[in-house]
């Protein structure tokens, strides 16, 4: 009898948009990885041995070139059963600003802020069109969590009383229920737990404190970096951006804060926070794939055993 060659898990970061770049990371993974037989001779792969298996960790879109590409090479891989694919805040973003609520307006607000920020997606799905609804109900299923060979995957923030909630309202694949986008305006606690796993956790800078992001706004909050968010001896160790540090300067005492993932808890592998150290492993279980693709950092695929490829 022919033996199975173990079948890893590759995660693939936020792509934005940028076609280009998610083929030539699927061609660098089948050339980086796909090699690997385990010790087995090459007549013992079969049908079901069609190279790694993929979780994208969110952001398709928004801010790239090619918006329907990546949405559409992604889609064909998880009819395949190749891939998984969770939300991003992009997806939730995207899913609330072409839905409208029970007083016929967006769950998102139609502002000159918010179309310049999801311009590249409607250049290729248009308001009100048919294939942009089609996308829409899409990611309005996508999974908020996946756990899988041993990994917890989520696109911003494992915090475990947040999933814990999750778990409870969405179905055994982490999607939320049908009627999540009709329950949204009015149920606090839903909106809270979706975006602190797609969004991450935000809290205010020290009063006067500002900072211009990657995308040109202004900001006077920042994101908790809350796989390091314990022990930190001052605020700026807890930020996860660069430019967010560097807004609030040396001294202020950190938050107290309940959101540190446990050094001896499953690995978690998430993306979102546009790093800019090009190095996935903030710990030896804590894992980002998302390195600044608007700056020029690289797309990212992290592989369960320990490896990864970037492309540019």
């Amino acid at each position: 009898m022919a033996r199975h060659p173990t079948r890893h898990l590759t995660v693939i970061g936020d792509i934005h948009g940028e076609a280009d770049l998610l083929d030539r990371l699927l061609a660098r993974i089948d050339d980086d990885f796909g090699s690997d037989d385990d010790g087995l001779d090459d007549d013992s792969h079969d049908d079901d041995s069609r190279g790694d298996e993929l979780v994208f960790i969110g952001d398709l879109v928004d801010r790239g070139h090619d918006n329907r590409g990546v949405v559409e090479t992604v889609r064909a891989l998880v009819r395949a059963g190749r891939a998984t694919c969770l939300m991003g805040n992009h997806e939730l973003n995207a899913v609330l600003f072409h839905t409208r609520g029970p007083d016929g307006a967006p769950l998102r607000e139609h502002s000159a802020k918010t179309f310049a920020q999801h311009a590249a997606f409607l250049r290729d799905y248009p308001v009100g069109a048919p294939e942009t609804a089609d996308v829409i109900g899409w990611f309005a299923r996508l999974p908020l969590f996946h756990e899988t060979h041993g990994l917890r995957l989520v696109h911003a923030e494992w915090h475990a009383g947040t999933i814990d909630y999750l778990r409870g309202i969405c179905d055994r694949e982490g999607r939320l229920p049908p009627d999540w986008t009709d329950r949204w305006p009015r149920d606090a606690a839903l909106r809270a737990a979706v975006e602190r796993v797609t969004k991450g956790t935000r809290f205010p800078l020290p009063e006067g404190r500002t900072y211009t992001d990657k995308t040109g706004f202004i900001r006077d909050t920042a994101r908790l970096a809350w796989w390091d968010a314990a022990g930190a001896s001052d605020l700026a160790a807890q930020i996860a951006g660069p430019s967010d540090r560097k807004a609030l300067g040396d001294g202020v005492p950190p938050l107290d804060t309940d959101a540190a993932y446990p050094a001896d808890a499953p690995t978690v592998v998430f993306g979102h926070y546009g790093l800019d150290d090009d190095t996935p492993y903030r710990a030896p279980n804590v894992v980002c794939t998302d390195f600044t693709r608007r700056a020029g950092g690289p797309l990212t695929a992290w592989r369960t055993d320990g490896r990864w490829v970037q492309v540019r």
